[in-house]
């Protein structure tokens, strides 16, 4: 993806601050904040974000979280909230995990041991994923409530709902069911996991059976989570060794061919669509919303069609291979003689 300069961010956003309307961000498992989230966006929108887990709601509303102490760019927004609640199927008080790994608290109960015991990932220095982050060292409870009780009642849209809860993503989904019967959410990003080691332990098929049947379309996934081998810690080299996928991002659109929506909002997916490179997908949305002139238009499809060094890189790297074994499948067949 490109980095959009501030005056084209401006350019797109400008119907929408002209009708005072504010994009809204939702953050379920907000633990680092909105990390690689650019300002050029956020600093229209209104954040919500919610952490049950004490510490690392304490982080974030201090200002400490640990990307920040690492450096990484996490997002400032125009207007920021946080709760110290779990987003969950229903509301009530429920038990919380906490684990080894900060990351991988839950409130999916203990991660079933033969599994997660013969899971190891090479960045977890030879131990296995029970040991490295998801044994549960002790639990707590938590005041848990849902997004349909919280804002159904308001006639706010969710331009963006992101959702990285540790294998829960699908009860999240369960209690905004009337949020998104009534298309009020526009773009999910939500991880998911591919390996069922919790008791009851959704993946991305739950995942994406539930919001299909809610009219949203999957666009894509990111599978650029860290791997495992399974069994016994390996010394075999991660590098060459084929590991097996264990979670990743899927993302998810308001399908604009089996729902209706208005122009705004049709403006608004676009909008969230260019923070994850869905460029031209966005382009189009601009076109039927018809909020920007279709001179503006051109200018941002020009603008996103410039490549970064990283595009470049990555094109350079993943793609070269298979021409090469494209031009070398040529000559091969080209020599064989003819039968």
């Amino acid at each position: 993806m490109i980095r959009l300069k501030e005056k084209y961010w401006d350019l797109m956003f400008e119907p929408l601050l002209q009708n005072g309307v504010s994009p809204n961000v939702l953050d379920i498992g907000a633990r680092n904040g909105m990390m690689v989230f650019p300002n050029e966006y956020a600093k229209n929108c209104n954040y919500i974000g919610f952490e049950p887990n004490q510490e690392e709601y304490l982080k974030l509303i201090n200002g400490s979280t640990d990307s920040k102490k690492f450096g990484v760019q996490v997002a400032s927004f125009k207007h920021e909230e946080y709760y110290d609640k779990a987003i969950w199927s229903e509301e009530g008080t429920f038990p919380f995990y906490i684990t080894q790994g900060p990351g991988s608290c839950s409130m999916m109960g203990h991660s079933v041991k033969k599994k997660s015991q013969s899971m190891f990932r090479y960045a977890d220095g030879g131990q296995s994923l029970f040991d490295a982050h998801a044994k549960v060292i002790r639990e707590e409870t938590v005041d848990c409530t849902t997004l349909d009780s919280l804002f159904y009642n308001s006639d706010r849209v969710f331009d963006y709902l992101k959702v990285d809860v540790e294998g829960a993503e699908l009860n999240v989904y369960k209690g905004a069911k009337k949020l998104f019967e009534n298309g009020r959410i526009l773009f999910v990003k939500a991880e998911f996991l591919m390996v069922p080691y919790y008791k009851e332990s959704p993946l991305l098929g739950h995942q994406h059976s539930f919001l299909d049947e809610h009219k949203m379309l999957m666009i894509d996934v990111d599978l650029n989570h860290s791997r495992y081998s399974w069994g016994r810690n390996s010394s075999v080299s991660a590098v060459e060794d084929r590991q097996f996928i264990y979670a990743g991002d899927a993302y998810f659109v308001k399908d604009p061919d089996r729902t209706s929506m208005t122009p705004e909002e049709m403006h608004r997916l676009g909008l969230i669509s260019c923070v994850y490179g869905f460029y031209s997908f966005a382009c189009n949305l601009f076109r039927f919303a018809e909020l920007l002139s279709e001179n503006d238009i051109v200018i941002l499809e020009k603008e996103f069609s410039k490549s970064s060094m990283k595009s470049l890189i990555h094109r350079s790297l993943f793609r070269y291979p298979k021409r090469l074994k494209k031009q070398l499948t040529n000559i091969f067949q080209a020599k064989r003689p003819l039968k």
